[in-house]
């Protein structure tokens, strides 16, 4: 009798230890939840065979307004038409079976212009709502909004911001001058003439 109470007790023993130890902590809710995990920079979706790669958005020094980037792949049977749409920015894209757009200013792959995005109503940090479709699929993703706080995004900002567009017409003012300047003598060249 002693020998079956001892083993029972060990047995209750190494059933109360296991749940305490974490090891059922594989079996709740929380670590079984299905979540995705997005590694590297932004956030991915794929639908009907149409991969969405490395959404982000950097936003300008006073946030009013941000660049979106992302990838698209189109790994489908056939062409697709896919659309994004975030804060104001809206675009609808055709892909070639095995096609691939890249929205990014600093890729080589790159052959397009920013996409500027207005009307976020988000902080920086905070997570934004990118509505993604392809091929009459739809999906919500959200993708991060980040500045230029940290140096790896210095150069992702906004060119064509409200801070840039006045260094852009100044630059284009000269070259007007310069123009007017050739085509109209100064008084020191009519004299010699």
């Amino acid at each position: 009798m002693k020998r079956l109470t001892r083993a029972a007790v060990a047995v209750a023993a190494i059933a109360l230890i296991v749940p305490v130890s974490g090891c059922a902590a594989l079996l709740s809710n929380q670590q079984t939840h299905n979540y995705v995990y997005h590694g590297g920079d932004g956030a991915w979706a794929s639908l009907g065979g149409v991969d969405f790669r490395g959404i982000l958005l950097i936003a300008n020094e006073d946030n009013t307004e941000a660049q979106l980037f992302y990838t698209i792949v189109n790994n489908s049977q056939g062409p697709a038409t896919v659309t994004l749409k975030v804060g104001d920015y809206q675009k609808q894209i055709k892909l070639a079976k095995g096609e691939k757009i890249v929205q990014n200013p600093q890729s080589p792959d790159f052959d397009g212009e920013e996409a500027l995005v207005k009307g976020l109503n988000a902080q920086v940090g905070e997570q934004v709502d990118v509505e993604v479709t392809a091929n009459d699929m739809d999906k919500t993703v959200r993708a991060q909004l980040l500045n230029a706080d940290h140096w790896y995004y210095e150069d992702a900002q906004p060119k064509g911001s409200s801070t840039g567009a006045p260094t852009e017409s100044a630059s284009e003012a000269p070259t007007e001058d310069a123009t007017e300047d050739e085509a109209t003598p100064s008084p020191e060249e009519t004299e010699g003439q």
